[in-house]
């Protein structure tokens, strides 16, 4: 980001973001398929047991071959259809915004090759729904991380040497292809088994997920209008120059969002095999868990940021790229909140809960009109607040019930021992960070340093105290004195 900032022009690097950021959230033209293929492999393993390394029976066995052969068809189709939506949906958008400094046919070029980048994403998507499903959780992150960080060393060449967004676009296919490559050798060398699977095309079970497929496509289409659509809002409201600060404090909040949900959801497959096998508790355990470790992280990184105000953006882009501590703010409850909806709903959801499709429909209407209206009136503080509002008067109260009532959790034990703990750790690194900064001791970068490490310690203290169970911290306390000198 720092180097995009002060090697693209901001038009262009607004024309950029708007790009990048669009393209990232095609994956919800799956229809909802994705989610619905994992969790019924998750229920086909289930039936040979709850134990997450049970062998699988012969039932299970065919059942999962069955569904790996007739998703491979359905992701083909998926990902021509994605391609061709895309691209022509967001040619005709393209063509209606007002650029000075970056061509018509330069944007055109660069979302017909990030729309392809799509395409190859979504087919490699049946070994990552196989490879959850059964209950391998957490490769596909490691891969999806390491595919990521070699496209972004690329990019950071490119903007050096002078590359504008085609070549940028040019590496995120190629980082795609890499994605896919290292998808089928992992899964062909960690769990070979899973190319042994010789099953058929079964109509009857791709017509009992379409339903709940399309439930889940209209949450997720919802989802991307609410979450994901501000730049679309600057860029016709304000003008793409206006994108760039916003999206720089977003990323920090989406990042942070996106680090907690992942680690709070990668357990859903597991919620899905407890409850075919009737381990309700299990599963309530489970969640109750991810909401501590999920809304912890999302508590510690978002006192960090708020506490630092514009120190943080003059270290991280230089100064004059702060878009405001009232943003910050409401981007704070925004994702605060976003990120407790997603985890209750991710394990509501596991359970083949598909019941937030209306909610989330409302969500986008409400977002539109309220972004239009206060994007006009008080820019992008009116832009952020759109969508606190749309989601607070729909999905942050109404997924939360639902997905705590469906589990069986009683909103007084989600206080008591998820909401009560994130808060005394909200308000400790707010405290303990703003002392770092009074003590004048450090600046610039060693302040950074200084006050992440603080935050990091009271993290650390939180995660032993509230989320780790007896045996990890038994194992921990064992490696601890095995490194203690003798």
């Amino acid at each position: 980001m720092p180097l995009l900032f002060s090697n693209l022009g901001h038009e262009e690097l607004g024309a950029w973001i708007l790009l990048a950021q669009t393209s990232s959230i095609l994956g919800v033209l799956d229809f909802g398929f994705a989610a619905t293929l994992t969790r019924r492999i998750a229920f086909a393993k289930g039936m040979s047991g709850g134990a997450p390394n049970v062998p699988l029976n012969d039932e299970s066995t065919r059942l999962i071959a069955n569904l790996v052969t007739t998703g491979k068809r359905v992701y083909q189709a998926i990902a021509v259809s994605t391609f061709l939506i895309s691209f022509i949906g967001g040619s005709l958008y393209l063509s209606q915004i007002e650029v000075k400094d970056v061509s018509l046919s330069t944007l055109l070029f660069a979302w017909g090759v990030l729309c392809l980048s799509q395409a190859i994403t979504i087919l490699s998507l049946i070994w990552t729904s196989l490879m959850q499903g059964i209950g391998y959780v957490g490769w596909d992150a490691l891969i999806n991380s390491l595919a990521s960080s070699i496209t972004i060393i690329a990019q950071i060449s490119c903007v050096i040497f002078g590359g504008g967004i085609v070549s940028l676009a040019v590496v995120v296919s190629l980082g795609a292809v890499l994605q896919r490559v290292l998808i089928v050798g992992i899964a062909k060398k960690r769990r070979p088994q899973v190319f042994q699977f010789s099953g058929s095309w079964d109509s009857s079970l791709l017509r009992s997920m379409v339903t709940i497929s399309l439930r889940s496509w209209v949450t997720g289409l919802s989802w991307v209008l609410v979450l994901n659509s501000d730049p679309i809002f600057i860029a016709k409201i304000l003008g793409t120059d206006e994108i760039p600060v916003y999206r720089a404090a977003h990323l920090i909040f989406y990042n942070m969002t996106l680090m907690s949900v992942t680690a709070g959801t990668a357990s859903a497959v597991f919620v899905s095999q407890l409850w075919q096998a009737g381990k309700q508790e299990d599963a309530r355990r489970i969640v109750l868990r991810n909401l501590r470790l999920g809304l912890g992280l999302m508590a510690s990184g978002s006192a960090f940021t708020i506490m630092l105000d514009h120190r943080l953006f003059d270290v991280w882009l230089g100064a004059g790229n702060f878009v405001g501590a009232t943003i910050l703010w409401i981007l704070f409850a925004l994702f605060f909140l976003e990120t407790q909806c997603q985890i209750v709903s991710a394990g509501s959801r596991a359970t083949e809960d598909e019941a937030f499709a209306l909610s989330f429909c409302a969500a986008a209407v409400l977002k539109i009109g309220f972004a239009l209206a206060l994007g006009y009136y008080f820019g992008l503080v009116g832009i952020a607040m759109s969508t606190l509002i749309a989601q607070g008067l729909t999905n942050y109260w109404y997924m939360v019930y639902r997905g705590l009532t469906r589990l069986g959790i009683s909103f007084y034990s989600h206080v008591c021992t998820v909401l009560a703990p994130t808060l005394v750790l909200f308000c400790g690194v707010m405290f303990a960070v703003r002392l770092v900064i009074l003590s004048n001791v450090f600046s610039g970068i060693t302040e950074l340093i200084a006050t992440a490490a603080v935050s990091g310690v009271l993290l650390f203290g939180f995660t032993w105290t509230f989320i780790a169970e007896p045996n990890q911290r038994a194992q921990v306390s064992g490696w601890l004195r095995k490194l203690r000198p003798s």
